[in-house]
């Protein structure tokens, strides 16, 4: 299986994310691959860290969408279909959730995270930055972790890259430029939690706890907080009961 685009590849990086941005900034590439076998700044959405030694996978992808600035949100929750597609090769489905925005968990602990970026550049350009814990899972965390090896060994890290790059490239290509986010609203919704899980929400100050009600048609989260009222969150950090 080979790559849909160029690849840059890394002993070590600051972040692949990172390098990105910079290789849009010096108009060397619109697409490609960044990897990186390990990090030293890696982070995740909210600016956190997110722990990057040898053996996990990290990537970024660096995409053209064609569509409007205001569906670039919509990426996000593409790339984490497309990372539930990837996982599922080799855990079963049953045992993989997603957990908005685009979290994949594995019996409840999270395995996979996503940063999607703007790059500053004359056309729209993103970067998809995507990490899996292949071979490790981070400890000392404040959710719980696991990886891909605890539930099936000898799965390598060039596996799931190069299996990541044809499910993102699928599920872009379904997305239609965003034409056809209801398909892949569906696609996401049939990979979450069930209906009606327990949810808290933090987004700066302000926090809320209700039930899972599903997604909106922007993409946005619902949550129900009692006596029919349903709120859509568009940004924050999610926690489920029994979940990351």
């Amino acid at each position: 299986m080979t790559v849909s685009v160029p690849v840059f590849h890394f002993d070590t990086i600051d972040s692949t994310n990172l390098e990105a941005h910079r290789l849009v900034q010096s108009d060397l590439v619109m697409a490609a691959w960044v990897r990186a076998d390990e990090q030293s700044s890696g982070r995740g959405r909210s600016n956190h860290r997110w722990i990057s030694e040898r053996g996990n996978l990290y990537a970024t992808r660096l995409l053209r969408p064609h569509c409007d600035a205001a569906q670039v949100a919509q990426i996000s929750l593409i790339a984490a279909v497309a990372v539930h597609d990837v996982l599922c090769r080799w855990i079963t489905a049953e045992k993989v959730a997603l957990k908005w925005p685009n979290d994949c968990l594995v019996g409840g602990s999270k395995v996979s995270g996503i940063l999607v970026e703007t790059c500053p550049s004359n056309d729209l350009l993103v970067a998809i930055g995507c990490g899996v814990n292949v071979a490790h899972a981070p400890t000392g965390l404040s959710y719980p972790t696991t990886c891909i090896h605890k539930h099936r060994d000898g799965v390598s890290v060039d596996e799931v890259f190069r299996h990541l790059d044809e499910a993102l490239d699928v599920r872009v290509s379904q997305w239609e430029r965003g034409c056809n986010f209801q398909f892949i609203r569906q696609e996401w919704l049939q990979r979450a939690h069930p209906l009606g899980t327990q949810v808290n929400v933090s987004s700066g100050h302000e926090k809320l706890s209700g039930a899972f009600a599903g997604m909106a048609d922007d993409g946005a989260l619902l949550v129900e907080l009692g006596a029919g009222q349903v709120q859509r969150v568009y940004a924050g950090d999610v926690n489920m009961a029994g979940a990351a």
